[in-house]
């Protein structure tokens, strides 16, 4: 009964240090594949957000809704497919403001 608790207890600490070291090894950067995955799901998220506000403003006939929807939906676009631009943004306003 010892024996398969302590081969029980070796395997599972074989099993963690070769998922670690696997992780360590072919996944090293995993924090920047995950932010990048995770920034593509958000613009296609709001590519069909904004579709859908479209086909809204559309049935209403609100064609100058359709308009602004569309100018402020292209810039969140920007935004979310070019993240850096926005700390760009506020450091080129820090520096009119003379901050």
């Amino acid at each position: 009964m010892k024996m398969i608790k302590k081969l029980s207890a070796f395997s599972t600490t074989l099993c963690a240090s070769l998922t670690l070291f696997t992780a360590n090894v072919l996944a090293a950067d995993i924090g920047e594949n995950v932010g990048r995955w995770a920034t593509q799901q958000l613009f296609w998220i709001a590519v069909v957000a904004l579709v859908i506000a479209l086909v809204g403003a559309a049935l209403k006939r609100n064609f100058v809704g359709a308009g602004i929807t569309i100018l402020f939906g292209g810039v969140l676009l920007f935004f979310i497919a070019n993240p850096e631009r926005i700390a760009d943004l506020g450091d080129n306003i820090a520096n009119m403001i003379g901050l």
